[in-house]
């Protein structure tokens, strides 16, 4: 008879899976990983591995699922903390985030190329929809609390977080191919003030006081590419 696994266990089993396809992605990159090298590293069989994931598309929507609940305990506590104002806590927001992904930035670049793939499109859009359901609350509470405070200013307040967040996502596609290509875009800095404008005029912000990524923050990421 088989023997029956409780939620707790299936839990602890699925997140030791998902810490053992981190690792390899780090070390030989998603597409080189195969679901027989997270097998021979946890020393499983098919079968138990397909018990808790379907495909290694699935693993790697997981595994995505995995890194952001990560970060958002990192960013819980910003929006939670009583002495800073709602700017402020906007831009410590975009700040540890972008910490948060430079402190990891072997597994992003690992990842970069197959997560944009046509391949993974629908992967990468349940992933998208499901960092929103994630982000929006924290940002609709900062947003409320900046525009009580009176530095922003919005008559959309309900819509603002998913505008901001739909502005960052058609900024990534560009941000990985300035990171990735050989050529990168050398008008990409200009796009990106461009791009917090937008957000300044979404939220009502004076212009210049909010500050959601440096602009040399990518040229700090082509730097393995540029080495190699």
């Amino acid at each position: 008879m088989a023997r029956v696994v409780n939620e707790q266990e299936y839990k602890q089993k699925r997140t030791e899976i998902l810490n053992t396809a981190q690792k390899l992605v780090y070390t030989i990159g998603y597409e080189q990983m195969t679901i027989q090298d997270i097998l021979d590293e946890m020393q499983m069989s098919k079968g138990a591995f397909y018990h808790y994931f379907e495909s290694k598309s699935a693993l790697l929507e997981a595994l995505i699922s995995h890194m952001l609940h990560g970060v958002v305990d990192v960013l819980q506590p910003i929006v939670e903390d009583p002495d800073l104002s709602g700017l402020e806590k906007l831009n410590k927001y975009f700040e540890n985030a972008a910490s948060w992904k430079t402190a990891r930035k072997p597994f992003f670049l690992a990842l970069l190329q197959s997560w944009y793939s046509d391949g993974n499109t629908i992967v990468r859009y349940k992933s998208e929809r499901a960092s929103i359901c994630l982000v929006k609350p924290m940002m609709n509470q900062m947003i409320a609390q900046a525009i009580e405070e009176g530095t922003m200013h919005t008559e959309y307040p309900e819509f603002a977080a998913e505008l901001v967040f739909n502005i960052f996502l058609g900024l990534g596609e560009d941000m990985v191919q300035h990171v990735l290509s050989p050529d990168p875009d050398p008008d990409f800095k200009r796009m990106l003030l461009a791009h917090t404008s937008a957000i300044e005029r979404v939220l009502g912000t004076e212009p210049g006081k909010l500050v959601f990524m440096d602009p040399d923050f990518l040229d700090e990421w082509r730097e393995p590419i540029k080495n190699e």
